[in-house]
């Protein structure tokens, strides 16, 4: 028999999509549901009232504290337990906990955050607490032990989902203006530490990146001792990596593990950081490390799910695939997988592991990795395999009898090169910003149709030179001259890759033949490496006419050239590239060469320049 009781206290509004999944996550423990409603329009009330619980309206005021504490009055349990309507207790979770009699005034419940299928944060808040006490702050509200209780309270072994910043679920509810309204309100009442880190994981989460920067070093300056500080520091680095301030990255993160060396978060971000600079062994080091050090386990700390396992795994494939340590890939790959098979980069380097194979060898590995009976798994699989525009899907939609959605159809038409079928599909949408821009260039440059991408033109973002450029490809026309922007360049890797999956060999001849401008040949080139057709890739590599584009494309002929085996004419191309811009990636992969073929004095040449570079490698420094 409990030795307490408790009362859900929740606020809602439009909760119908995730409403029901909560109250009855809670059903069997709870003794009163009170529902705040601040003016749903939807089935949340019809919902709430199903599951016996107690609904109040309430006049929303942007003080969410204020609504909390409006529910909490209505409590006449011993305990009061606070959700959001985004949130359930989870699955795995001994509800038994919650009938053992407390010892505590207040208890801290472990928060899983679901950014995407597969990552997960992790941090604990106070969620349990003896009716009576209160919130405050008008946004990231949060109880006032100070005022209420001298008690450390206890940490309560359940753990509550949290699925509100899912990217579909942030886009939908549309909580971006209203939240950072509320913050820099509740800042000019209250210009503490915590309200600045708010602010600045708000302005991070929009990509102002130089705005969050600078609040969350106002917010350090304040006090720089606070429960949150460690992970503002990781927030802080990941603008800083965003704005390629690396070397600032690292000393943050270098003076911060020496601080807190338990927390496996800053050795995974310098893992990355070096991993962007192409210091792939000083990247390997400290993902080793991630490894061994494990998960984070202070639940005080917030940490980032799999920093401590498969996405470190992941990580490790990455970089040894890159030196082409394949059966070092292979292990790392897999770790990842058994750790986690719902992570999706992991999934993708396994499916580009596999990039030649038939569909047949394809599957009959899946079913040796995965576990092909899972129905979480098998979703999170297809949704991935729709993402990479992989012609599995469909083989994978006969064996488990999938129905799609609209939009997958319109594409698995395509696929199936009923090209007249799919244009009908797409041009049948209310407006063209329901259509893909990946299946327009697609389905208008094998057909060749410039009447059905200039319909659909408006969900391709690029500037009107970029769509004349894209235009002429379309038409097939000889192209001598120009040069792309970054978002035309990210299409026509879409391009490439979906070409190159689909086998419509045409349109790369004539790629190779009419178009003779360096950074779309080098994009080629990169796709064609990357399904080993290595001889064509090389082929596709044309000398650069910029001095911007030397260094990446002299830094792909050495790449290509090594891989098959041209030791002599790759050091001549890496050795290029690096005159054409001083990196440290340049200088590696000249070291690597020289040790394979066992050049010493080019090495211990590299060797001398690769402990130069700033930042330092300590890697490098070893040699």
């Amino acid at each position: 028999m409990k030795s307490q009781t408790i009362s859900l206290c929740m606020i809602v509004k439009d909760e119908e999509r995730t409403l029901d999944r909560c109250l009855a996550s809670v059903k069997d423990f709870i003794d009163e549901m009170i529902i705040i409603d601040t003016g749903s329009t939807d089935n949340t009330i019809a919902i709430a009232k199903k599951h016996g619980a107690q609904v109040h309206s309430y006049k929303w005021c942007d003080d969410f504290a204020d609504a909390r504490n409006f529910a909490n009055q209505f409590a006449t349990s011993d305990y009061i337990l606070s959700l959001d309507g985004d949130e359930w207790i989870s699955e795995d979770t001994d509800l038994s906990v919650f009938k053992e009699t407390f010892k505590h005034e207040f208890y801290y419940l472990n928060i899983r955050n679901l950014i995407q299928v597969g990552v997960v944060e992790n941090h604990s808040l106070i969620r349990l607490f003896k009716r009576g006490f209160s919130f405050t702050g008008s946004i990231h509200e949060q109880i006032d032990l100070g005022k209420y209780s001298s008690d450390e309270g206890g940490f309560l072994s359940a753990f509550i989902n949290h699925d509100g910043y899912m990217e579909s679920v942030v886009k939908n509810k549309n909580k971006k203006n209203r939240n950072r309204s509320l913050l820099e309100k509740e800042i000019r009442k209250n210009p503490t530490a915590f309200n600045y880190y708010n602010l600045g994981n708000q302005y991070r989460m929009e990509k102002h990146f130089d705005k969050a920067i600078e609040l969350y070093r106002k917010s350090f300056s304040i006090d720089s001792n606070k429960a949150f500080t460690h992970k503002l520091l990781v927030n802080l680095v990941q603008c800083l990596f965003e704005k390629k301030k690396f070397k600032e990255s690292l000393d943050i993160l270098k003076d911060a593990s020496e601080i807190l060396p338990m927390y496996t978060d800053y050795y995974f971000y310098i893992g990355l950081v070096y991993e962007k600079l192409g210091y792939l062994r000083d990247a390997e080091a400290n993902f080793i490390r991630c490894v061994q050090q494990g998960e984070v386990k202070d639940p005080f700390l917030i940490s980032q799910q799999g920093v401590g396992s498969y996405m470190a795994h992941a990580l490790l494939a990455k970089i040894y695939l890159s030196l082409g340590e394949v059966d070092q890939g292979w292990n790392q790959i897999n770790l990842s997988i058994k750790n986690n098979p719902l992570y999706m980069p992991s999934f993708k380097i396994w499916m580009e592991l596999h990039v030649n194979a038939s569909h047949e060898d394809i599957i009959a590995k899946m079913n040796e990795t995965f576990n092909m009976r899972d129905f979480e798994q098998i979703s999170a699989i297809l949704k991935a395999l729709y993402q990479l525009r992989s012609p599995l899907l469909l083989e994978m939609q006969k064996i488990y009898n999938i129905e799609f959605d609209d939009e997958v159809h319109a594409w698995t038409l395509q696929v199936s090169n009923q090209f007249q079928k799919a244009k009908e599909a797409w041009n049948s949408k209310n407006n063209s910003s329901q259509v893909n821009r990946r299946e327009v260039m697609y389905l208008s440059v094998v057909t060749k149709d410039i009447d059905f991408y200039k319909k659909h033109k408006v969900c391709i973002n690029i500037k009107k030179k970029d769509h004349l450029l894209m235009e002429q490809i379309i038409r097939r026309e000889s192209i001598t001259a120009g040069n792309i922007s970054p978002e035309s360049a990210d299409i026509l890797e879409e391009l490439f890759y979906d070409i190159l999956t689909l086998k419509q060999y045409d349109v790369i001849e004539y790629f190779m033949i009419n178009v003779q401008i360096p950074s779309i040949r080098f994009i080629l080139a990169e796709q064609l490496k990357k399904f080993n057709f290595l001889e064509l890739a090389l082929d596709s590599i044309i000398e650069p006419a910029e001095q911007s584009e030397k260094y990446k494309i002299y830094s792909l002929a050495g790449d290509v050239l090594s891989h098959l085996g041209r030791k002599g004419n790759s050091y001549y191309y890496l050795d290029q590239a690096r005159s054409a811009e001083q990196t440290f990636e340049a200088m590696f992969k000249i070291f690597n060469l020289a040790l394979s073929v066992g050049d010493s004095k080019i090495k211990e040449d590299a060797v001398e320049q690769l402990k130069k570079f700033v930042p330092e490698s300590p890697w490098a420094q070893t040699l």
